[in-house]
């Protein structure tokens, strides 16, 4: 180590390292990774989240989200913990397309109607293009993020493969958020968000919300906490992976060993006794290894189940890199995630479900 040292000292310039093929030996690792399971069990099933899914990143992170700053994919989790222009004076507009969703449903739409669209149709299309706008001042944030899928549609139509828009309108949710910046160390944020969920032939549409606290200690420590409060018709519609149960208090807190990685920890449910999911615990870590590569992982485990949850993901070309200063969001925004999360059956020791996550999203 004091030989490494004293060469970096004396300015001994590192080897050169061709990141662009390193990034994409990457990708396809872990592409090929989800795609075959390494051949554990032929009964696997397997999930392919693509169409409209911010929440990539947090998923990659088993879902121990509740104390890490970002962007839309964090109001979900916890609308406090939010973080786009940070305390920049004047007011900022983003706006942030989703080119995947239209795409994939002109295509079904065309191979399906032999090429004619109706004006619905188009209206479909046209709608899915726009994930989410946000206004942000120094103190606060408001913002409306459209069509976000839900996992439930997964769980009801295991034929589903990539870019599959079948029934995407049944299952998806639609949240207005607000983030109130108190000071340097305290936020606020809270949630209203529209659960369609379709129960028996009808998709029932209902209200949900969430309230949330952020806390920063220290620099390189936050704390959150965020209660989660879920339609009465549709009370599991956040469980499958995510683990938030109805009317229940969660906890996380994260820390930063160095400015390029987080180590975060959550606790699931930290309130009520009669749940699923109680006092469970997710653990995950992000690492940014350069400027447009990141690597992210996580567990948790369920109580009183032999199921155990494994994640891995990737972050691809950060576009904080290709935006003015002035534009550039406090946290890099990768256009393209990946993420996989694999149910490990331990007392087979197989895995027996395995959930593919792809975003694709851009801002302006």
């Amino acid at each position: 180590m004091w030989v490494l040292l004293k060469l970096m000292r004396k300015g001994i310039k590192r080897p050169k390292i061709k990141c662009n093929r390193l990034i994409l030996q990457v990708a396809l690792f872990f592409l090929a990774f989800g795609n075959h399971g390494y051949g554990f069990s032929q009964s696997k099933v397997d999930h392919y989240v693509s169409i409209s899914f911010s929440r990539v990143r947090p998923l990659s992170m088993g879902g121990a989200f509740t104390a890490a700053e970002g962007g839309i994919e964090t109001i979900h989790f916890n609308p406090a913990a939010l973080r786009l222009f940070g305390f920049q004076p004047g007011i900022q507009f983003a706006v942030f397309i989703n080119p995947v969703a239209p795409a994939a449903l002109y295509h079904d739409y065309t191979r399906s109607n032999s090429g004619c669209l109706s004006s619905d149709q188009w209206w479909n299309v046209i709608r899915l293009l726009f994930k989410g706008v946000v206004i942000s001042s120094s103190r606060f944030d408001l913002g409306v993020v459209w069509y976000e899928e839900l996992l439930d549609r997964y769980q009801h139509l295991n034929s589903l493969l990539f870019f599959d828009t079948n029934r995407f309108f049944d299952y998806h949710m639609g949240t207005g958020f607000i983030h109130i910046k108190l000071a340097d160390q305290v936020a606020l944020g809270g949630t209203i968000t529209q659960y369609s969920v379709l129960v028996g032939d009808k998709v029932d549409r209902s209200l949900g919300a969430s309230y949330g606290i952020f806390l920063k200690p220290n620099p390189r420590m936050n704390v959150g906490v965020v209660f989660i409060d879920l339609p009465q018709k549709s009370p599991s519609s956040r469980i499958v992976l995510e683990r938030f149960e109805d009317e229940t208090v969660n906890v996380g807190i994260s820390y930063k060993l160095f400015r390029s990685n987080l180590l975060t920890l959550d606790i699931r449910n930290i309130s009520e006794e009669n749940k699923t999911a109680v006092r469970e615990v997710h653990i995950g870590l992000e690492q940014r290894l350069w400027r447009h590569l990141a690597v992210r992982g996580g567990f948790f485990k369920k109580k009183w189940s032999p199921d155990r949850f494994y994640s891995l993901g990737i972050g691809l070309v950060n576009l904080n890199l290709f935006r003015s200063f002035a534009r550039q969001f406090d946290y890099p925004q990768f256009l393209c995630n990946y993420g996989m999360v694999v149910r490990w059956n331990k007392v087979d020791n197989k895995g027996k479900e395995y959930w593919h996550m792809v975003s694709l999203l851009l801002s302006l």
